[in-house]
């Protein structure tokens, strides 16, 4: 009996095991961060005061830039905080 036909077979079901399991992986990785990013942006919006304004500048794909900028509403005349 000819072992080639099977060491192939397995060779070939090994190469697309190895495949998947880097794109579970990748795709694990990639998830993780999103939900990372997604706590510390929720932990951001509640820490803003209130009146204030919350401004979001977000990049996705390769560049991947998250940029927030918090802008405090002027004080009017007869604050307290003047």
């Amino acid at each position: 009996m000819d072992r080639a036909p099977i060491i192939a077979l397995v060779s070939f079901a090994g190469a697309e095991v190895c495949a998947l399991l880097a794109l579970w992986l990748r795709l694990r990785r990639r998830t993780l961060g999103e939900r990372l990013r997604r706590r510390t942006v929720v932990d951001l919006a509640e820490a803003v005061v209130p009146g204030a304004r919350l401004e979001w500048d977000e990049r996705t794909g390769d560049g991947d830039r998250l940029r927030l900028r918090i802008v405090h509403a002027p004080a009017h005349e007869g604050d307290p905080a003047e």
